[in-house]
């Protein structure tokens, strides 16, 4: 009873010893400096990151952590720094697992590989290297220990009898001696049955420069198991090759309907020439370039905010653009002060970035040093880069060269040159194009026969045109790549989520793409508005696609949102669509022409003027088949007082209404031409056959006014040439509406010109218009017309003609033809009343009893 006591109780201490070994702190000076490090890191950095904008900090510290649990896994295991790490990978049990057991027993010592298959179940690292003796071993805990090889005999079987997995308390085991042949070599046992989310599992996983995996020879489906797919992955990703060896050739079969992302790092070897292929690589390998692991997690958030500042930038220059369509001063204000926040944003961004800089120069130095004293110790070369840690120096030069730092780049390049990288001749491709210089040939021949991996996708979509690929084989290129990193390849994955018919994934990464200012991906999005139907045209809109703002702008003034529409048609405007600025322009003049703007200063109305002017002129060199473009320039020039300009356009433009309004210029004299009726009529004619109707009306007028100057050309003379003008006025206008007008003769005698000098047109004019539209001002043209010869001859009676003519000029007459010329025609109307009335009153010459009222009548009524 006491013997059974006895062995409980080494089983009870052998378990408490599984269970409660301390954490090792390695005698190292390296360990030292780590910790050093990491209060640098622990002190200066998250503050800095609580200041950033960036969307992935908790990743970002995640990230960061990681690496320096890499630091200490090293440093604690010093032995892995300078071997290459051999990962072994059954994918199933059994017969599979001895078929490993087998290969390692070439590599490693019988103790060791004894030791191995009493649990194969936990996962265990094999190191070359005589600095221990025995078993050590990671508890859960992550608390380090020591077994002798009796105890670990012993822990094993005690556990199994009892039927509790030694994985329960175990992290790891930890190996030691294999054979001097493969001083370069450590192994790594990965077994099946292990939770792989683990922290060391993965850290082990990330040390690997090879996984070696051993598939099931009867099962017909292993290629689709979870295990293998997601081990494929996670090589792709992280640049680790793959080497699956197959007892039999056709196993390899199953590979076929995988992806190729899947296949980029995989060779597919015969078992029994593993060994063969284990013992070429029996080299020196440096695992702890962990400076360049930190640059790469912080360049992100580096990169995020270069992508930002672009975005703003092109913000900003979409906000320059819409201010030349903008004509609101509160919508100015609105975009003014984005603009505003948008500055503020950059510069806030500048300075985080600065202190970001300074302190990770301070973390970065110490890290390096870390890693020289590292080297000092190991006597590693520094062209010893692992596969890995080469893919990502060369995913950060490619980012660098992305974001404009060529000369960082091109360190990184010679780096990765002088270790013969195998993929390194394509950073000089990227570099020359970023520096816009001539690309070689024959790096591009050689990089179109390259197979593919996540580097070299990234940069064939990067050098798309100049490989002359397709847009077909750009989307399968970004189908396969597993993080986007440019708008370009967020677009092309973006074809390709719409050609699999993933609407919302595709509108998504188009809105990514053009938000980053890849103009290709706004056709993407509007192809889903179009034709597929699958995105709202609001939003696209709101993304500020151009044609999308087109369209909606349009339909919101079908709807009468008149605000909202021209909101949105500014926007496209602003980025070139024509029809946009045609409809605006338009709107334009139309509010010109409607008095819209009758509150502003008259410089401001000129600035309107220059501006729609200058919107139709443009117009004009899109549209050169729209004869509706210069007709309305003609009239903008008209009112800009430019009538020669108005002229020549309207000459060159073969509409109805521009040679009406031709017709027009020459139907009365003005300063920029004398009257010419025959001109006149010649344009009114032209403007009749286009269909005008008024031109006919115009015509006519014109026509009987040449007649009537053809009766009375010899008689028509200048008041200086004649001595009695009352005689000449009663004689040359016996025949027409205006004999014995004392309008005419005051005129004609205070001015010194002729019956039809420009004052007399624009009254005769107004005259004409006005007795067609009002029957009441009709009557009282005719009073006129009965009682001004009444009132001439008096006036030549009194003997003061001439002083009366004049004062009837300057007092009644010049105020007159003034509001004529503004418009102000009612102002006008009531001033030729008081004018005939107080003439009527003072020289006895009374009106008729109706007319008094007709006068009283429209003093009311308006």
């Amino acid at each position: 009873m006491g013997e059974i006591e006895h062995k409980d109780m080494d089983d009870m201490l052998l378990l408490s010893k599984l269970l409660a070994q301390e954490r090792n702190i390695p005698s190292v000076p390296e360990y030292g400096l780590y910790n050093k490090i990491y209060a640098y890191l622990q002190k200066e950095i998250p503050p800095l990151l609580a200041d950033l904008s960036y969307a992935h900090k908790v990743e970002l510290w995640r990230d960061i952590e990681h690496i320096f649990d890499h630091m200490e896994f090293g440093l604690q295991w010093p032995e892995i720094l300078c071997q290459k790490m051999i990962g072994i990978m059954p994918l199933g049990k059994g017969k599979h697992a001895k078929s490993c057991f087998q290969l390692l027993k070439e590599f490693v010592t019988p103790e060791v590989w004894h030791h191995l298959q009493l649990n194969h179940n936990v996962t265990s690292l094999l190191l070359p290297s005589p600095s221990f003796a025995g078993i050590r071993f990671l508890n859960t805990a992550w608390h380090i220990g020591e077994l002798t090889n009796k105890e670990y005999r012993g822990a094993t079987h005690e556990l199994w009898k009892k039927k509790v997995e030694i994985g329960q308390f175990l992290e790891c085991f930890v190996f030691g001696n294999a054979i001097p042949s493969c001083e370069h070599l450590a192994f790594t046992w990965l077994p099946v049955f292990r939770n792989r989310q683990l922290p060391l599992y993965k850290l082990i996983c990330e040390n690997l420069d090879c996984l070696v995996i051993f598939p099931p020879k009867e099962e017909e489906n292993w290629a689709s198991s979870l295990m293998f797919q997601q081990a494929l992955t996670f090589c792709a990703q992280k640049g680790i090759p793959v080497i699956l060896a197959v007892e039999d050739p056709r196993q390899a079969a199953c590979l076929q309907d995988l992806p190729g992302s899947l296949l980029d790092m995989m060779t597919v070897l015969a078992q029994e020439s593993i060994p063969s292929f284990l013992s070429q690589e029996n080299t020196p390998c440096c695992h702890y370039h962990y400076t360049v692991h930190l640059r790469k997690v912080f360049y992100d958030v580096e990169r995020d905010a270069f992508w930002r500042q672009k975005e703003c930038n092109e913000d900003l220059l979409q906000i320059k653009q819409d201010l030349n369509f903008l004509s609101q001063d509160s919508t100015k204000k609105q975009i003014l002060q984005c603009r505003t926040d948008i500055q503020k944003k950059l510069g806030e961004e500048e300075q985080n970035q600065q202190k970001l800089h300074q302190a990770l120069a301070g973390l970065f130095q110490q890290t390096t040093k870390l890693e020289e004293q590292l080297t000092a110790e190991c006597g590693m070369s520094e062209d010893t880069l692992r596969l890995p840690d080469a893919f990502l120096m060369a995913q950060l030069a490619r980012e660098y060269l992305e974001t404009g730092r060529l000369q960082e780049a091109k360190d990184i390049s010679c780096i990765l040159e002088q270790a013969e990288f195998p993929y390194a001749y394509i950073l000089p491709l990227l570099e020359q194009k970023q520096r816009g210089t001539k690309i070689s040939t024959e790096g591009l021949e050689r990089m179109k026969q390259q197979s593919d991996n996540e580097f070299v996708r990234h940069a064939k979509l990067a050098l798309l045109e100049e490989l002359g690929f397709s847009e077909q084989d750009a989307m399968q290129i970004a189908r396969d790549i597993h993080m986007l990193d440019t708008p370009a390849e967020t677009y092309y994955r973006g074809i390709w989520a719409e050609h699999t018919e993933k609407y919302g994934t595709a509108a998504r990464l188009y809105e990514q793409a053009y938000r980053q200012g890849f103009q290709l991906a706004g056709q993407g999005l509007m192809r889903l508005v179009r034709n597929v139907k699958s995105l709202p045209l609001v939003r696209a809109a709101d993304i500020m696609v151009p044609e999308a703002c087109l369209l909606y702008g349009k339909e919101l003034l079908q709807n009468k949102h008149y605000t909202k529409a021209g909101t949105y048609l500014k926007i496209a405007a602003g980025n070139g669509e024509v029809e946009a600025i045609d409809i605006l322009a338009r709107n334009l003049w139309q509010r010109i022409i409607r008095n819209y703007y009758k509150d502003i200063s008259e410089e401001d109305m000129k600035t309107k003027l220059i501006n729609c002017r200058k919107l139709f002129d443009f117009l004009g060199t899109k549209y050169p088949e729209d004869e509706s473009i210069p007709e309305t320039l003609g009239f903008i020039y008209q009112r800009m007082g430019d009538k020669q300009r108005a002229l020549s356009t309207w000459m060159s433009c073969h509409t109805a209404e521009a040679r009406y309004q031709c017709g027009r210029l020459y139907e009365y004299t003005s300063d920029t031409f004398p009257q010419d009726l025959d001109k006149a009529a010649a344009f009114f004619s032209e403007a009749m056959k286009l269909g005008s109707e008024k031109a006919k009306v115009e015509y006519d007028k014109v026509n009987g006014w040449k007649r009537k100057r053809a009766q009375k050309a010899k008689a028509a003379q200048t008041y200086r040439s004649t001595s009695n003008y009352s005689k000449r006025t009663e004689s040359t206008r016996s025949s027409s509406d205006d004999s014995l007008c004392f309008i005419t003769t005051a005129v004609c005698r205070a001015l010194h010109k002729g019956d039809d000098c420009q004052e007399l047109m624009v009254m005769r004019h107004f005259r004409d218009d006005v007795q067609t539209k009002n029957p009441l001002l009709q009557e009282m043209i005719r009073e006129y017309y009965r009682v001004a010869p009444k009132i001439i001859e008096c006036i030549q009676n009194s003997g003061k003609a001439d002083i009366v003519y004049q004062e009837i000029w300057a007092d009644d007459l010049c105020p007159i033809l003034q509001n004529l010329q503004h418009h102000a025609y009612r102002q006008a109307v009531l001033g030729y009343i008081a004018m005939v009335e107080r003439l009527s009153h003072q020289y006895g010459v009374p009106f008729l009893p109706n007319i008094e009222q007709d006068i009283v009548a429209y003093r009311q009524r308006e």
